[in-house]
């Protein structure tokens, strides 16, 4: 019988101490931020990759976005965009299989517009899913790891580091959305009038302290109750999410739309 590699033993017996402590982590905080960069820095040390990066998928724009970026390319990478199926990480995210090239240059799924833009040369890249539920939340991309970082027992605990990423990840993702049910309208997808008072509140000592000038704007639809009168409310309904749609993708980043009650906004 076969024994396992001195140094395969080692990196079995560190698994699970690392593994345990990344556990304590995950369960005792609910800074994603916190969590992620915890688990980056132990994959940093057990592959010592030149550059690193975790990438999450935005659902909504179908891209991937440098979550966390770390190594001399880290600074220029933090507003680069890569959509699903784009370059070696857009691959991965779509795919949901891990990949492993010794030449991204000849790979040519690899996005060298992304070395340009960094100033980074890849060479090597070792990729990995963040997937739970069947979904993938994001990748992990580690570049330039040496040969011997990338044997079977070190891709094992990544794909583990992997899992409790995905776990980070998710949790966040449902808090967020729990905390979005308490300011969000349902019907119109517009801040309520409840979050509009708080942001009211912080945009008036915003615009005193730095004598900016602020504008409030109140509208409504005009005979809206004709509408559900006759049409019946679901036709209302519609009518008002539409409304919110108008509003939402109208507004420059710096505005923000609520819905006040009603048909008032």
């Amino acid at each position: 019988m076969t024994q396992p590699a001195p140094r395969s033993r080692d990196i079995q017996r560190n698994a699970a101490e690392l593994l345990r402590h990344l556990g304590t982590a995950l369960t005792s905080s609910l800074d994603l931020d916190h969590v992620l960069q915890a688990i980056m820095a132990q994959i940093a040390e057990l592959f010592e990759p030149q550059d690193w990066s975790l990438l999450i998928v935005d659902q909504d724009r179908s891209e991937l976005y440098f979550a966390i970026a770390v190594g001399t390319a880290g600074a220029r990478l933090k507003d680069v965009r890569l959509k699903l199926g784009e370059g070696i990480a857009g691959w991965v995210a779509e795919s949901g299989e891990m990949l492993i090239t010794d030449d991204a240059y000849r790979d040519p799924r690899f996005a060298a517009w992304v070395d340009r833009q960094s100033g980074f040369v890849t060479m090597s890249i070792v990729c990995v899913p963040l997937r739970s539920r069947g979904r993938t939340l994001g990748v992990i991309e580690l570049l330039n790891v040496a040969p011997d970082r990338r044997d079977q027992s070190h891709l094992a605990l990544l794909q583990s580091l992997s899992d409790f990423a995905a776990i980070a990840i998710e949790n966040a993702q449902h808090l967020q959305r729990i905390e979005q049910l308490t300011i969000v309208d349902d019907c119109t997808g517009l801040f309520n009038s409840r979050h509009m008072y708080a942001v009211l509140d912080e945009e008036l000592r915003r615009a005193l302290r730095y004598q900016l000038p602020l504008a409030l704007l109140f509208l409504d639809l005009d005979h809206f109750k004709l509408v559900n009168d006759h049409h019946d409310h679901l036709v209302g309904s519609r009518l008002l999410r539409e409304v919110g749609h108008l509003l939402r993708h109208g507004l420059r980043d710096v505005d923000t739309a609520f819905r006040y009650g009603g048909d008032e906004f």
